[in-house]
């Protein structure tokens, strides 16, 4: 059943008047009067709601039955290195299906892609909707939040149970390894480097902080690539391993 966001708490009657969201209902799905949807507010609250009418403007609906409100357990943060356009987008569609909860972008030491400051808002705005459409293509109940791009040094670190690094130059800590001892209500920072990797400088930083360095294997992925592989990974340790 297809899934929408809105930004307002729900009602028990309510209109759809996101030009996108019209477009997609009208012309897309070709929907109309007495189809079912689930519609989700930005707390995470879903309900199948019924659509009552279909105007030039909006979708009128009404509520039906709340969803149960389905919740993993811990809580996992994204800090990825600006890459290139592209493959910057796919890691946001990616992660949001892999079931990332917050993703941060961050400039590091060699970071190729540079964004100037009157192209931020725009890149946001853009970013915030491919996240938007994946959380309602992969049927999550709430949306992955999206933070502002910041330094690598500014990152804040006092929020995680546990905050790991993927480093490439690492040969004695697995990922596995270490997931093996988070718990499962945790809350975790992973981070990814850019293409060029991370430096020698960046990652003393991250150690010194109480970062721990950690192996995606024996292979050299790409970045985009590796954000993946990492939020597999601790999907398949923390949600699928009973």
């Amino acid at each position: 059943m297809q899934r929408y966001f809105i930004k307002e708490p729900l009602q028990d009657r309510l209109v759809i008047d996101d030009a996108n969201q019209v477009h997609h209902m009208k012309h897309v799905m070709r929907m109309k009067k007495t189809d079912k949807i689930i519609v989700c507010d930005f707390e995470g609250t879903c309900f199948h709601m019924e659509i009552e009418a279909v105007t030039q403007t909006g979708i009128e609906l009404k509520k039906l039955q709340a969803l149960p409100n389905a919740k993993k357990s811990y809580h996992v943060t994204l800090a990825q290195s600006l890459i290139r356009k592209d493959h910057f987008e796919l890691v946001f569609q990616k992660a949001t299906e892999l079931g990332a909860d917050t993703i941060i972008p961050i400039e590091t030491e060699r970071t190729i892609i540079k964004l100037k400051d009157k192209s931020l808002d725009q890149k946001q705005k853009r970013w915030e909707t491919i996240i938007q459409e994946a959380s309602e293509q992969s049927h999550r109940n709430k949306l992955c939040h999206l933070e502002t791009i910041m330094p690598l040094k500014s990152l804040d670190f006092k929020y995680y149970d546990e905050v790991f690094v993927a480093y490439e130059q690492e040969k004695t800590v697995s990922f596995k390894k270490a997931l093996e001892h988070v718990k499962k209500d945790a809350n975790i920072l992973i981070i990814i480097g850019p293409e060029g990797g991370f430096s020698e400088q960046e990652i003393a930083f991250l150690n010194k902080q109480g970062v721990t360095s950690v192996s995606l294997g024996p292979r050299i992925l790409r970045s985009e690539t590796a954000a993946m592989f990492a939020l597999s990974a601790i999907s398949l340790m923390l949600e699928m391993s009973d």
